[in-house]
């Protein structure tokens, strides 16, 4: 046991290391490149001649030493993976398969170059690869019925040189090295393989000996996910429906179904073309095909053909399927925005689309309250509700009432579809609201005209009021001024007109007056009446029968007094 241990030592230690630097290999491997490398170095040309797309390319890899031993080399990782080229372990270089441009030379960047140089410059090695036409070969392509493996020889290839190196395509661009031919995952229709031949280490490029394109047997069905990822959307009026439960854009994801493999066909070119539905019949509109691979958008409600050219050999089996995205009510009612419109507005005048999207046309109408069918072999001036028609539009006439609701309906493949819009004229309304205005502002104006008349009938009685008021308090200011006036002495009143002093004066004046009237008077009184009364009193004290005599005689009535008079007796 310890010999054996011995000699596994031994030899190992005779095999060389593979990360031991090598010698400079320009001469060897690259002797089209020049040996002093500089910034004009790169690129390089490289022409190829061939019919095929894709050649393979020598690059340096990781353990290439150009000029000195001291040097490094960086493969270009970022674009080639370990399992994207073919490289032995032991080699200092690496073949690449390069993809032709579709215009003009291609570029190729094998990696990185580190000198061992004044300032260690570095330069990127990139080939500028030229393809030439081939002439005289014959093909060398071969179609190929598989699915999960591939063929390990191809016929165009010598089988004396060995096992070909075969790269196969891959779907999102680039190339993986193929090593195991059975029991394959991740194959597709239409993929490419190339057969190489090993090259020799001297050589700068290798066109293949041999291609092969496969295909399968099967066509794939085209489904909907999520609609159909279960069973297929029932058949309705030879469309596939289905059902949405909103109406607006959606993107709708597609997939070409191989059993239950949906890789294998996955990214194929699919065939999009929308229908119209007219008159009963589905047909093509008109610039309407686009070609896509996983999904396509619809906006709202619509009616399409999926077509895919399935490969087979050298023709394609055409596999085709229409659907028709329906609403989820065999007879659906849309109560559409209301649309405020100028009578200047043409377009958005009253009216009904002669098509409601691609799936239903116009076969009735409502204006207002009358209903009517509708045809467009039916000449429009017939229609008094109609006000003109243009290729995609009917245009209706307005009503007195500025808000006028149409309803347009639909024949659609299995029912129908009913908009109901309210228009509403602006101009209308902008003319009822001017005579309301008008009507407001004339109401206003009575009205102020009434609040000003109760105003001012108000006013007078408060003028009135206050004018009694006033009246009232200068009949009391007068009668307390009447009241102050006889509440004044007599003093008061003339010093209120003469002044103190001079009232002093005239009631002095006064008094003194007064006093001379009394004066005189007395001595009138006395002269006239007192002083006769007191001789009377005298007498009749001295004669008191003559007086007796003359009151008997005067007490008698007049007539006897006057003949008593007469009588002799008192003469």
């Amino acid at each position: 046991m310890l010999l054996k241990l011995y000699c596994l030592g031994a030899a190992l230690a005779l095999m060389p290391l593979p990360t031991q630097p090598l010698g400079p290999q320009q001469e060897t491997l690259f002797p089209y490149i020049s040996k002093d490398i500089t910034n004009t170095t790169f690129p390089f040309d490289l022409n190829v001649t061939t019919n095929s797309d894709v050649v393979l390319v020598k690059c340096p890899h990781n353990s290439y030493r150009h000029k000195d031993a001291g040097e490094s080399f960086s493969f270009n990782t970022e674009d080639f993976k370990a399992r994207s080229i073919f490289n032995r372990e032991e080699d200092s270089f690496a073949w690449v398969p390069l993809l032709k441009s579709k215009t003009g030379p291609t570029k190729l960047k094998c990696g990185k170059i580190n000198l061992e140089d004044i300032g260690n410059p570095r330069y990127d090695w990139i080939f500028n690869v030229i393809w030439e036409n081939a002439t005289g070969s014959g093909s060398i392509m071969r179609r190929e019925h598989k699915t999960k493996e591939i063929p390990s020889t191809h016929q165009k290839c010598n089988s004396h040189y060995g096992n070909p190196i075969i790269f196969g395509s891959e779907k999102k661009g680039g190339f993986s090295l193929f090593t195991k031919f059975k029991d394959l995952e991740h194959l597709y229709a239409n993929q490419m393989f190339y057969y190489f031949q090993e090259p020799e280490k001297n050589e700068k490029t290798r066109e293949p000996c041999g291609m092969t394109k496969i295909y399968s047997a099967e066509s794939p069905i085209i489904k909907l996910i999520p609609y159909e990822s279960t069973s297929e959307a029932p058949i309705s009026n030879k469309f596939h429906k289905i059902n949405l439960l909103e109406n607006g854009q959606q993107t709708i994801n597609v997939v070409l179904d191989m059993g239950g493999n949906l890789e294998y066909y996955g990214g194929g070119e699919i065939i999009l073309t929308k229908n119209k539905y007219v008159e009963g019949q589905v047909l093509p509109l008109e610039n309407s095909t686009t070609s896509i691979t996983s999904n396509f958008t619809i906006n709202g409600y619509d009616l399409v053909e999926l077509t895919y050219y399935s490969p087979f050999g050298d023709i394609h089996t055409k596999v085709s399927k229409g659907y028709y995205f329906a609403p989820s009510s065999s007879d659906h009612i849309i109560n559409e925005k209301a649309v405020e419109y100028f009578t200047n507005e043409t377009s958005r005048n009253p009216n009904c689309p002669l098509f409601y999207l691609n799936i239903g046309y116009l076969y009735k109408f409502k204006h207002n309250v009358t209903e009517k069918d509708y045809s467009d072999s039916v000449l429009v001036d017939t229609i008094n509700e109609i006000s003109s028609k243009t290729e995609s539009h009917i245009f209706f006439k307005g009503i007195g009432d500025p808000h006028l609701i149409i309803r347009c309906l639909y024949k659609t493949p299995d029912g129908s579809i009913t908009t109901i819009t309210e228009f509403v004229d602006m101009d209308k309304i902008a003319a009822n609201n001017e005579k309301i205005r008008l009507e407001n502002l004339e109401n206003e104006k009575n009205k102020n005209k009434t609040e000003q008349l109760k105003y001012d009938e108000f006013k007078r009685k408060i003028e009135n009021q206050e004018m009694g008021v006033k009246k009232s308090q200068k009949e009391t200011e007068e009668i307390k001024k009447k009241l102050l006036e006889t509440n004044k002495s007599l003093f008061k009143k003339l010093s209120d007109k003469v002044g103190e002093r001079n009232a002093y004066i005239l009631a002095a004046g006064f008094i003194l007056l007064i006093l001379i009237i009394l004066t005189v008077l007395m001595v009138i009184l006395y002269k006239k009446w007192l002083s006769p009364f007191i001789i009377m009193l005298k007498q009749k004290r001295k004669y008191p029968n003559v007086y007796v005599f003359w009151k008997n005689l005067t007490s008698q009535p007049f007539d006897s007094y006057c003949q008593a008079i007469k009588e002799k007796k008192y003469l």
